[in-house]
């Protein structure tokens, strides 16, 4: 009642611009309009606090305590020791937490993927993976991956094959179990990118040349497993990322990104410095010179690294398009450079809200490559195909252990 006397006394001072008064006094029979208004106004938001307080998610302090890695120091102090420290074995971690590092990105991506008012997240968010609360992905569960993840393991799965034959992207193998995940009852998203390619493929247009119009960030999170065909080639690595993400993005834009982030990659997990002081380096690259929309996104996300990461990324913007999605994930790369533990970066690129799917797996898989399989947080055993994953990573890497 306090607060309503005072909204009224507000309304009784306050006056228009040509000086007539307002008032909330009430008339001869019954309550004024601007009484009601007052009445109804206030009702709203103290439903609006109640809801808030009864349905909000807020994780205990238990909760929010620093997840466990992983492989912890000593484990991964043993499995070196035991391997020697070969150069093999420790470029098979590299890549191992890197791939490992953009799936678990996704997953946890998934609770909050494009939901866009960071206001609706959790801050913080628990070290745990949990359900999705968007309709998008609606028909998933806690601990899988969203429709991004999903085309990553097909790609596990087409790099076996690549294997046996040749260290080349094999595009037609993929293209099948593209169509083969993407049927009618397929449980994720279905979206505007995927819908061109499908319809591409079912016109029998040649395999080599599909891909959509779209510039999504999400294609270049995916291009960490094909390092397990080009380990010691870095063009190599560069022409199968390039190759894989035309096969659904062909825009000049994200192609480019691909190649960046894939020589980023690629010198990362074979030690050749900070990924931030690599990524610095390629800006002044020739090869990028024609795209100055993306190097000065991925410029401005490098140079905000003691920024706030949800304002920062509101910033850059939070959609699907590889401009902000660049940027994004340079910043991420940038502020958490230097942490051990990859969950402090995922929960703060979700708690940005938007596609945090996509610039998590960029993000993750260069911070992964760069501080390896410790910096895994031990959440990931709560992904759905966790096993299945770590079988075949152990398996596609077991040539460089040796």
């Amino acid at each position: 009642m306090a607060f309503r006397s005072l909204t009224e006394k507000v309304f009784q001072r306050a006056s228009t611009s040509d000086g007539m008064k307002l008032s909330l006094a009430a008339p001869k029979h019954g309550k004024s309009p601007y009484q009601k208004l007052a009445t109804y106004a206030i009702g709203a938001v103290g439903l609006f606090l109640l809801y808030r307080l009864l349905f909000a998610v807020t994780p205990s302090d238990a909760e929010l305590r620093a997840p466990e890695p992983l492989v912890s120091s000593a484990d991964l102090a043993s499995e070196t020791a035991s391997a020697e420290a070969s150069s093999g074995s420790k470029l098979a971690d590299r890549i191992h937490a890197s791939i490992l590092g953009s799936f678990v990105a996704d997953a946890f991506s998934l609770s909050y993927h494009w939901i866009y008012e960071p206001a609706d997240i959790p801050n913080p968010l628990p070290p745990r993976l949990l359900a999705p609360r968007a309709n998008f992905h609606a028909k998933k569960n806690k601990g899988d991956f969203t429709h991004e993840g999903d085309q990553q393991v097909i790609l596990l799965d087409n790099i076996e094959q690549s294997l046996h034959s040749s260290r080349e992207f094999d595009v037609i193998d993929y293209s099948k179990r593209f169509q083969e995940l993407f049927v009618d009852s397929y449980k994720g998203w279905f979206t505007q990118a995927t819908k061109q390619v499908l319809s591409q493929l079912k016109n029998q247009k040649d395999v080599a040349s599909v891909g959509s119009s779209k510039d999504d960030t999400n294609p270049v999170g995916r291009i960490s497993p094909l390092l397990i065909l080009s380990t010691h080639d870095e063009d190599g690595f560069v022409e199968n990322a390039q190759r894989m993400t035309a096969f659904t993005h062909r825009a000049p834009s994200v192609v480019a990104a691909a190649e960046f982030f894939a020589r980023t990659l690629f010198r990362t997990v074979h030690g050749e410095g900070r990924p931030t002081v690599i990524m610095t380096a390629l800006l002044d690259d020739p090869r990028f010179a024609a795209q100055a929309e993306l190097r000065t996104a991925i410029k401005r996300g490098l140079s905000s690294a003691k920024a706030e990461t949800i304002p920062q990324l509101k910033s850059f913007g939070l959609d699907c398009k590889i401009v902000s999605g660049a940027a994004g994930a340079a910043h991420l790369i940038a502020k958490f450079e230097s942490s051990r533990s990859l969950h402090d970066m995922f929960a703060a690129n979700v708690g940005a809200g938007g596609d945090s799917s996509a610039r998590g797996m960029v993000a993750g898989m260069i911070l992964a490559g760069y501080h390896g399989p410790s910096s895994i947080p031990a959440y990931a055993k709560e992904m759905n195909q966790f096993e299945a994953v770590e079988a075949s990573l152990k398996h596609l890497l077991n040539h460089l252990r040796k």
